[in-house]
C-alpha cells in the first residue's frame, strides 16, 4: 500500500499507518476514482470488502462509530476525534454549552457499551418524538453517561426548538434528559434553573 502511487493533490499524513492513509485520502469511502489496479468496490467499511485486510481488527469499532454517526444520525458535526501520541484515534461527542453556561465540552465514547448506549439514545428519542431522533443524540448520551441533566437554558432548545426551526421538542423528549439526573441548581454556570 505504501508503494500506490498518489493522484497530484492528495495529502496524506506524513509517517501514517497504511489504513489512515487510505482512509484519509477518501479511498475508504469511494471519494475518488480507484487506480488503475485497484477493484472497483472501495467500500473497505464493507465486511465483505476485498480491501478490508488492510484496517487493523480495533478499526471495526471506529468505523461502527463512523458509521453511526454518518448514515444512522446524521450528525457528523458532533463527533470529535483526536490522537494522541501513540496513534490511538480518541472519539467524542460534542456536548458544548450543555451542561455549563458558555463552556466547549466533550464526552468520550471508549467502548463497545458507549456505542450500544448511543443507539438506544437514538431509539429512545425516535420513540419519544419520530422528528427529533436524531437530533438530540449526542447530548442525550452526554447527559446518561454522566449522570447529569444539562442546564435549565439547555431545555429551551428542546421545547422551543431553535435548532431546527422545523423540529420543536416536545416534552417528552424533555423528560428523557430529566430522568438523567436530579435537579441542579440555578449558579454561575447553570444560569436558569429548570
Amino acid at each position: 500500500m505504501a508503494d500506490t502511487p498518489r493522484a497530484p493533490g492528495y495529502y496524506t499524513p506524513k509517517g501514517a499507518p497504511d489504513w489512515v492513509r487510505y482512509w484519509w485520502t477518501g479511498s475508504a469511502w469511494g471519494h475518488r476514482e480507484p487506480y488503475p489496479d485497484e477493484p472497483p468496490d472501495m467500500g473497505i467499511c464493507a465486511t465483505d470488502s476485498p480491501r478490508r485486510h488492510l484496517l487493523p481488527p480495533e478499526s471495526d469499532f471506529l468505523l461502527d462509530v463512523l458509521d453511526f454517526f454518518s448514515e444512522v444520525i446524521d450528525s457528523h458535526g458532533d463527533l470529535f476525534w483526536r490522537v494522541n501520541g501513540h496513534r490511538e484515534v480518541k472519539l467524542f461527542v460534542n456536548c458544548s454549552d450543555v451542561f455549563e453556561w458558555g463552556t466547549a465540552d466533550l464526552e468520550p465514547i471508549e467502548t463497545d457499551d458507549d456505542l450500544a448506549l448511543l443507539r438506544s439514545c437514538y431509539d429512545e428519542l425516535t420513540a419519544a418524538d419520530p422528528r427529533l431522533g436524531d437530533v438530540y443524540v449526542p447530548e442525550l448520551y452526554a447527559a446518561r453517561r454522566r449522570g447529569m441533566r444539562p442546564q435549565g437554558v439547555w431545555y429551551q432548545r428542546i421545547l422551543f426548538g431553535y435548532k431546527s426551526a422545523d423540529a420543536k421538542g416536545t416534552a417528552a423528549v424533555a423528560d428523557l434528559f430529566d430522568a438523567c439526573g436530579p435537579p441542579r441548581p440555578a449558579d454561575l454556570v447553570n444560569p436558569v434553573g429548570r
